[in-house]
Parts: structure tokens; C-alpha cells; sequence
């Protein structure tokens, strides 16, 4: 799909669905339902400058989100690409197809995340912590990695990380949040990087 090269490069990280052991239910949020919806359905109605790439696992739902968002009318354009933050070889898939159909990411997006929806619980269960660690640290981390040769291709990089209260908050002291990662981009409090 050729797109201007004025246009912002947006990705908005994918969707993923995970059930713990247990019947422990996750809320989980990526760009096309929840807060990765509303941002990707806000940025491409902001500007025309704006490029959505939704990054999604399932294929059929992101077609329909797609269909549902153009339906809007968005002064912006939409694409999408399947999208696994779990997966290296689907991470590595989506980057090669980004480079391949626009050459660069302006702005990366981490929402793809797990979250408990009720905990029970006092403490974590350890298999639970792993699983929430490999998609919201682990994922944001190998994805940034692999996208980096395509954020220095921008003029103006940033990554954008959507954090999980319930890591932050209830569960882990503020020293276990995912640190700030030494790229040379903007980090989600817009400090530029060395």
C-alpha cells in the first residue's frame, strides 16, 4: 500500500487472549478492542498525516475493526498486520512487512498486554507472572529490538509503552516496572534518549 511520505507510520501493538490455569481471566488489550481501539480510532481521525498500522493475531478481527473504523470516515488511513508479541517469527513477519510497505515507524505503540481482570488472591501464582512478564516486558522489549532498524529510519522515532496498573500497583513495587529501554527514541514520558 503506497503512503505518502509525509504520513506519520503509526503501529499500535496487537491483541492476544491467554487463560491461566485455574479459570484466571485476563483482560487484554491491543489495537483492535479497548484503549488500542479508541487510540487507534482517535489517531486516524486527528490528521491526515496519520497512518494506523493495527497489529492484531487474529486476521478476520482485525479486517472488521478495520471495515468498522473506516466506516468513520478518518481523515487518516488504516492498514493492519498480523501481530503476535509472543511470537518472534510473527514479530519478525510484521517488521519485515512494515519495511516492506512503508520503510519506517514514526511512532510504535506497545499496548499488547495481559492483565488480570479480578484477582483472588493475596499473592501471584509464579506460572501467572511469567506469562504476564513474557508479554508485557518480554514482548515490548524483542518487538522494540526488532523494529529499531525501522524507528531510525524516521525523522522523529518514538515508542509509546501503555502500562498495566495492576503490575505497577497492586501486585509489584514501583522498582518492577519495565525500566526505560536506551533507544534512541522518546520514551512514553517524552524524554529524548541518547
Amino acid at each position: 500500500m503506497p503512503v505518502p511520505a509525509d504520513k506519520r507510520i503509526i503501529l499500535i501493538t496487537g491483541t492476544m487472549s491467554h487463560d491461566f490455569p485455574g479459570g484466571q481471566k485476563l483482560t487484554v488489550t491491543g489495537a483492535t478492542n479497548g484503549i488500542g481501539l479508541d487510540t487507534t480510532i482517535f489517531l486516524a481521525a486527528a490528521s491526515p498525516a496519520n497512518h494506523i498500522i493495527m497489529g492484531a493475531r487474529s486476521l478476520t478481527k482485525a479486517e472488521t475493526k478495520l471495515s468498522e473504523v473506516h466506516a468513520q470516515k478518518p481523515k487518516g488511513s488504516l492498514s493492519y498486520v498480523q501481530l503476535d508479541v509472543n511470537d518472534d517469527e510473527s514479530i519478525s513477519a510484521a517488521v519485515k512487512k512494515i519495511k516492506e510497505d512503508f520503510g519506517r515507524i514514526d511512532v510504535l505503540v506497545h499496548n499488547a498486554g495481559v492483565c488480570p481482570e479480578s484477582m483472588t488472591q493475596q499473592f501471584t501464582p509464579r506460572q501467572m507472572m511469567r506469562d504476564t512478564f513474557e508479554t508485557n516486558v518480554y514482548g515490548v522489549m524483542v518487538l522494540t529490538e526488532a523494529a529499531f532498524p525501522l524507528l531510525k529510519a524516521s525523522k522523529n522515532p518514538m515508542v509509546i509503552n501503555v502500562r498495566r496498573g495492576w503490575v505497577a500497583s497492586q501486585h509489584l513495587t514501583q522498582a518492577w516496572t519495565l525500566p526505560t529501554l536506551c533507544f534512541p527514541t522518546r520514551t512514553s514520558v517524552g524524554r529524548p534518549i541518547a
